[in-house]
């Protein structure tokens, strides 16, 4: 890795996952009560998951994100400060609470999610702050959740805008973008490094999620590369015009697929860090996706990247990586 740490902008949500163990098969929304099997509760949210794993990867993240004054603001902060992390862009909300996910998760790893983002919704950047802000950012990660706060996205056009003037590499994560919304990235065609979404995405903002309209998102964003995560089955890789299929890593039956998509990202902006290509960056995504699945919690992640090697050899040994 070279000696200078990249330098990456994390703006979205941070969260506390509350996860409910439930040996049921299905859920209804009825007058009853559900016990769960089991109970705990860990750090979540895009921007912190996303955040801690390249800090752990050796790169420099800056978290960019809402808490409430509350107990669990103060974990998250805490957790945060645990894994090196600047936190002077975290704002403390006084009238709402941290964000909250209730995960009801099922032993086959399949699982649903009821949510409040609270504090994530007032996540706001204002154009005066930007410069001291991106300072000097090499990349800016977005998660598309934040074009669902208050300010209705502008933030994300912000800083689109700022990339876009001075010429830094931009991913963003199409999860939670309205197809309203996606209409305003097409005015920044060509700012885009990476697009990332998976199959139920792609599928909301066009019916349907075949490779013909991944090919539609390209025409339509022209980013470097699009990354389509399809969970067990690997991904799909846009770059230079042509699609390629990265196979996943077999774990056999997940624990948890909480946080793998955000785990993924992870893997493909260290993969650009390194000089890698997108099909290697997408190969370093899946194993990432892989190591958070075989744990609990979005934040089931390696401790550095030499714990991600050891990972694959152990696991993988016949699949070459590079990393």
């Amino acid at each position: 890795m070279n000696e200078k740490k990249m330098r990456v902008l994390v703006y979205g949500d941070l969260n506390i996952d509350l996860f409910f163990h439930l040996d049921l098969p299905e859920i209804e929304l009825r007058d009853i009560s559900y016990i769960a099997d089991k109970f705990h509760m860990s750090p979540g949210g895009a921007a912190g998951n996303v955040g801690e794993a390249l800090a752990r990867l050796g790169l420099r993240p800056i978290i960019v994100s809402a808490i409430g004054l509350d107990i669990f603001g103060d974990l998250l902060l805490e957790d945060i400060i645990s894994d090196g992390i600047e936190t002077s862009y975290v704002k403390r909300i006084p009238h709402d609470t941290t964000g909250v996910m209730v995960i009801l998760l099922r032993r086959d790893g399949r699982r649903t999610i009821l949510g409040y983002r609270g504090a994530n919704n007032y996540n706001v950047i204002k154009e005066n702050e930007l410069s001291n802000l991106i300072g000097e950012a090499d990349y800016i990660y977005i998660s598309g959740f934040a074009s669902n706060n208050v300010d209705e996205g502008e933030s994300i056009i912000l800083l689109l805008k700022k990339a876009k003037s001075m010429d830094i590499r931009l991913g963003i994560d199409l999860g939670g973008v309205s197809r309203d919304f996606l209409k305003k990235l097409v005015d920044f065609q060509g700012v885009f490094t990476d697009i990332f979404l998976n199959k139920d995405e792609l599928e909301l903002l066009y019916g349907k999620s075949d490779e013909e309209y991944i090919s539609r998102l390209a025409m339509e964003l022209k980013p470097a590369n699009i990354f389509l995560k399809m969970g067990s089955e690997g991904a799909i890789v846009y770059s230079e015009g042509k699609l390629m299929r990265v196979e996943a890593f077999d774990i056999g039956r997940p624990v948890d697929t909480t946080g793998c998509g955000d785990a993924f990202n992870a893997g493909t902006i260290l993969g650009l860090s390194l000089g890698l290509s997108s099909y290697n960056r997408a190969l370093i995504g899946n194993l990432m996706g892989a190591y958070k699945a075989t744990g609990l919690g979005a934040r089931h992640l390696p401790g550095s990247i030499d714990e991600l090697r050891e990972f694959a050899l152990k696991k993988f040994p016949g699949r070459r990586i590079s990393v």
